[in-house]
């Protein structure tokens, strides 16, 4: 493994992520040293929850895979030593296959971020939705990955899941999908490991360095299928877990599994120690759709949440899309 740039800058305790609309940034992280181990002394040995019923019986040291890879535990390891520094890593959601202006784009050497830094950004968080079906993008942004983590990034994707019966934020057509996938009816969860082994296996399983997997996110709003309005919090609870289940059923073992709700904060939806390793935090348009203070007040309650958890906490998803940058070109700095 290559180390990146940044794996001996010196590390404490609280991971930052955010990703902006767009726009990503991940504050404070680092693989560690490349010292060819697979040992637990890099990131724990995580038991694991071998009954599976969410009780926090995990090591907090270690990704909730036990079987999680030796570069794998190494990244988390060294998620955990940053989380107590004050350094921060600024990234961007697909930098440099997706620009603002031109939309997808080929050119890889190519960045919003480096047109206005000079850098390309330390996080780069793609997202499976892209993949199917454009098969050229698809490529482009896999070569981006690659040539991301090459440069010692940090990767991760989300994944805005297309429901069984229309996309990802028609919560009415798909109206029962949560339920049926919970209670295993009308093949509903035949359908969700099916799009999970076509979609999402095939791209972590080439890329094979760790990467940050963000399912299900923002399932506090109303806006996606498996939001409040279709799942009770048990039952998305239970979606979650259902789906981390499946992934390491695959022997797939070089994710690290991030849970974040929208900004109105709710932690019903926790779906359990066991299945969390980053607990994240979804806030957009701050100062006027959320005020400053309780965006922080609210931040402060996950830090808080998390650190009873021995968890990383993340801020996942921020931006200003109101017209930006036509509008408010100064958001960012007038903060």
């Amino acid at each position: 493994m290559k180390p990146p740039p940044f794996a001996h800058t010196p590390l404490r305790l609280r991971l930052w992520m955010l990703t902006l609309w767009g726009t990503s940034l991940l504050v404070g992280c680092a693989y560690g040293t490349d010292d060819g181990t697979d040992d637990a002394s890099a990131g724990g040995d995580a038991d694991g929850d071998s009954d599976g019923d969410g009780d926090g019986d995990t090591d907090a040291t270690g990704p909730i895979d036990g079987d999680a890879t030796g570069e794998t535990k190494r990244l988390y390891a060294a998620l955990r030593e940053l989380a107590e520094s004050e350094q921060i890593i600024f990234g961007q959601a697909n930098p440099t296959t997706l620009r603002y202006a031109d939309g997808k784009n080929g050119d890889l050497d190519q960045s919003d971020c480096d047109d206005i830094v000079g850098s390309h950004p330390g996080f780069h968080e793609s997202d499976i939705m892209w993949y199917d079906p454009d098969p050229t993008f698809t490529a482009w942004d896999l070569t981006a990955m690659r040539q991301a983590y090459d440069r010692g990034a940090l990767t991760g994707y989300a994944w805005h899941l297309d429901g069984r019966w229309g996309a990802f934020n028609d919560p009415t057509s798909n109206a029962e999908l949560c339920t049926q996938i919970v209670e295993n009816t009308n093949e509903s969860r035949d359908w969700l490991y099916w799009i999970i082994d076509k979609e999402l296996i095939p791209v972590v399983q080439e890329l094979g360095f760790p990467l940050i997997f963000r399912p299900f996110h923002e399932m506090n709003g109303g806006w996606f299928w498996w939001g409040r309005d279709n799942c009770t919090t048990d039952q998305f609870k239970q979606l979650y877990r259902l789906t981390v289940d499946y992934i390491l059923s695959r022997d797939v073992h070089n994710l690290l599994y991030a849970w974040s709700p929208d900004k109105s904060g709710s932690f019903a939806f926790y779906p359990g120690d066991d299945y969390v390793d980053i607990i994240g935090y979804d806030g957009y348009e701050l100062g006027e759709a959320i005020s400053t203070a309780t965006f922080l007040n609210q931040l402060a309650g996950f830090i808080d949440y998390a650190a009873a958890r021995g968890k990383l906490v993340a801020l996942t998803e921020t931006g200003y899309r109101n017209g930006y940058p036509t509008s408010q070109s100064d958001y960012w700095t007038a903060q």
